[in-house]
């Protein structure tokens, strides 16, 4: 998964795989990018 299929599809897919560690991952970039954090 990359990280932009992960931002396209993390608002329409998160609830459905929230307990995947894909959904983890998924979350935690988008966290960074939206932060502006960049680790």
């Amino acid at each position: 998964m990359s990280d932009i299929h992960c931002l396209e599809v993390f608002e329409d897919e998160i609830y459905a795989v929230s307990t995947t560690i894909d959904a983890l991952l998924c979350f935690d970039k988008k966290q960074k990018l939206l932060n502006g954090i960049g680790e």
